[in-house]
């Protein structure tokens, strides 16, 4: 099972006996949710240093981020960070340095 999903078990209100049960797989977080947290680690990792952090998911496969770095190495950073929470998906890092 992805690491995104969990599995629930829902008991029913009035079962026929305990056997019954209802057995599904909760979604990946929405999109918005997914670009917060990516948001929130670049954010964290690289101290800041990206101004203007702006973080999409396009088409549930690429994650883009914009904004503006003094350095080269903060970009890299982000693009680092980001990597490590986008489940293999694209990264596309477009900050802006200088």
């Amino acid at each position: 099972m992805a690491p995104e999903a969990q599995a629930v078990l829902l008991e029913l209100e009035s079962p026929v006996d305990d056997a019954d049960v209802i057995v599904g797989v909760i979604a990946p977080p929405p999109v918005n949710d997914r670009e917060e947290q990516i948001r929130q680690v670049v954010d964290s990792r690289t101290s800041g240093r990206i101004r203007g952090l702006q973080v999409a998911v396009v088409e549930d496969s690429k994650v883009v981020i914009s904004g503006r770095a003094a350095t080269y190495y903060s970009k890299q950073l982000a693009t680092h960070a980001a990597l490590d929470v986008a489940d293999a998906m694209v990264i596309q890092n477009d900050v802006v340095v200088g």
